[in-house]
């Protein structure tokens, strides 16, 4: 859910980025969600990372009662 969410607004404060940049047109946008496709990839790749890591290490805290 958490991951999720942060690669929601990664996704969206890119697109608005490309969108007020007057870049993106009709006719180029296959290839610009193309070439920022590596990008989001890594991203999305740290992201799960860090989510993991964070459920492993509470995995290792020791409950309270």
């Amino acid at each position: 859910m958490i991951k999720q969410r942060l690669f929601e607004r990664l996704l969206r404060g890119l697109a608005a980025s490309l969108a007020s940049s007057d870049f993106v047109t009709d006719r180029n946008l296959e290839q610009v969600v193309a070439d920022q496709k590596p990008y989001l990839e890594r991203v999305q790749q740290s992201i799960d990372k860090r989510v993991l890591q964070a459920m492993r290490g509470s995995e290792d805290e020791p409950r309270g009662r």
